[in-house]
């Protein structure tokens, strides 16, 4: 997705319905090897950016 040119996220749409939470998000994206920490920290900063909040309501 990245060398697409999308804008991937780290997210949980609606967690009863998959059966999952942030957490299990975070240990799979942790198993996938092209993935490091710096880029699933700026995948959950881009999460904030991709709400559909105003500038007001998204934390700092």
């Amino acid at each position: 997705m990245k060398e697409a040119g999308l804008f991937p996220v780290s997210c949980v749409n609606d967690p009863p319905m998959f059966g999952t939470d942030i957490g299990a998000i975070y240990a799979t994206m942790a198993r996938v090897p092209s993935l490091d920490v710096p880029e699933v920290a700026a995948m959950s900063l881009r999460a904030i950016d991709a709400a559909w909040l105003s500038d007001e309501e998204k934390p700092g």
